[in-house]
């Protein structure tokens, strides 16, 4: 048995009191008793300690036998029911305050809480009485047995909801005072099931749970019991092989709220969470001169304007560089961001734009004019909305993802945005993490099996590659485009 861990040593401590007040008493025999235990349960004690408590021992022994045929059981019984009769023969509350404090000192504590107790019934406030409980509790029981004697001496009182939340909450408070964060936590979040709706409980609670964060971006979720560490591994490896974020996999295959990601990402990151939502308007004026392929590579989107500035939905609030990007895009300081998930903001940035496209009051040319699109995209997005009247309906594709390599060692996946596309072929814009392509690809060469994505549906073809150009304007100057073209995708749009 080891005496090292926080439980023994608290049960050490408390069996020490335990000797030291039977002495007091005059209840020598029964100290020695405690002590001759403790040296049988607690063989690993340091030699010194094992020493003095056999010094002690021997000191009471002798005692004892001076003492020459005292009745020492029989003295002690009449000397506590003494003690108890002077102490507890006035019931006011100050009287009652005074023989706890006596019992107190004495080390008779569980006398002292049975007079604590009678202060329930005569006006004294409840959140007072139970800390006063608490200090006698935790001298008897290990900090982790104080919360269930607490709950049944609330049990116990005839208290309403309110009343029992707010003694939770105020032990919670006074254990957090002493550093016992997590006995705080479990207070707190007793006072939140008696009293789910009490702003100023669940603030707290939140507030403490994100202190004992080690850094970690699901620290909340973890600290709540939502979901354990080994699932949140799990989680972020069925994220790599879906290729779908972390939250949505906490989401779709554990279960999480939705709700509980949104505190979770909120705590972590400072700032509101954002869910999709179907009905927000598309902030025309907003993302009228935007890249929408950008955007979806940047992983953020413009939500509203208004007099306080315009938010952001963006997936890491806390990328620097993204968030500074963001501003001088948008001329402005005034910006506030909200956090949201990958999917979430790629679902607003199609809606958003499809929107666009089909408002008849935001033609294409004014949706391109002066826009941030290169001029080659620019005149083609013309010609395509000129060309609707009397060609097939070419569905806008936003994103391609197809494998190249030597199967399956070598074999890569890649992921590129659409960012220029007519019935007659379209461009892939290639980022540096995907830069080995350019190598990889020429002129005249077929991409088998390339899976095209728009809004309301995929098709997947064989495509053949036309040119591959390096882009010389912005937002992409410097980044390169894959020219490719199949006639599949318009007879698969006929279909």
């Amino acid at each position: 048995m080891k005496v090292n861990s926080t439980n023994q040593t608290s049960d050490l401590e408390s069996r020490l009191n335990e000797a030291k007040m039977y002495n007091s008493m005059g209840l020598h025999a029964d100290s020695i008793g405690v002590y001759e235990k403790i040296l049988s349960d607690f063989p690993e004690l340091p030699s010194h300690t094992q020493k003095k408590i056999s010094e002690k021992i021997e000191h009471l022994k002798n005692r004892i036998s001076d003492l020459d045929h005292l009745d020492i059981e029989k003295v002690s019984v009449d000397h506590m029911s003494i003690i108890k009769k002077t102490l507890t023969s006035h019931e006011n509350v100050q009287s009652i305050l005074d023989s706890a404090s006596a019992f107190k000192e004495l080390g008779l504590f569980e006398e002292a809480i049975d007079e604590y107790e009678k202060l329930f019934h005569l006006g004294y406030p409840p959140e007072k009485n139970i800390l006063l409980i608490s200090e006698c509790l935790l001298k008897i029981y290990s900090p982790s047995k104080v919360a269930a004697q607490v709950a049944k001496v609330i049990s116990d009182q005839r208290l309403e909801k309110e009343e029992k939340a707010r003694i939770n909450f105020h032990i919670g408070m006074e254990m957090e005072k002493r550093d016992r964060k997590e006995l705080a936590v479990d207070f707190y979040r007793s006072a939140k099931e008696i009293d789910p709706e009490n702003n100023e409980i669940n603030t707290t609670l939140d507030s403490l749970i994100a202190g004992l964060s080690t850094g970690s971006k699901y620290d909340y979720l973890i600290n709540q019991g939502m979901v354990t560490k080994d699932q949140l591994q799990q989680s972020i490896g069925l994220s790599m092989k879906t290729e779908k974020s972390v939250e949505f996999v906490l989401v779709e295959f554990f279960k999480i709220g939705k709700e509980d990601l949104g505190k979770c990402s909120s705590l972590f990151y400072g700032c509101p969470f954002r869910s999709y939502d179907p009905e927000l308007p598309t902030p025309v004026e907003l993302i009228r001169k935007m890249s929408w392929a950008s955007l979806l590579h940047e992983l953020w989107v413009p939500l509203s304007w208004g007099r306080e500035g315009i938010e952001i939905l963006v997936d890491d609030p806390e990328d620097v560089g993204k968030t500074d990007r963001i501003k001088a895009l948008l001329k402005t300081e005034k910006i506030n961001f909200s956090v949201g998930i990958r999917e979430d903001i790629e679902a607003f940035i199609i809606r958003f734009f499809g929107e666009l496209k089909h408002d008849k009051s935001s033609p294409v040319e004014n949706m391109v004019e002066g826009s941030d699109l290169i001029p080659d995209v620019r005149k083609k997005l013309v010609e395509m909305r000129r060309e609707e009247r009397s060609s097939p309906t070419i569905p806008e594709f936003f994103y391609v993802e197809f494998k190249l390599g030597k199967p399956p060692e070598k074999e890569k996946s890649y992921k590129l945005n659409v960012i220029d596309y007519s019935r007659h072929g379209l461009g892939l814009l290639v980022t540096e993490k995907d830069a080995e392509l350019r190598k990889m690809l020429n002129p005249g060469d077929r991409i088998k099996d390339i899976t095209f994505y728009a809004t309301w549906t995929f098709i997947q073809v064989d495509t053949t590659v036309r040119h591959i150009t390096k882009i010389k304007n912005e937002p992409h100057k410097g980044l390169y485009i894959i020219g490719v073209e199949s006639g599949e995708i318009i007879e698969s749009s006929l279909i």
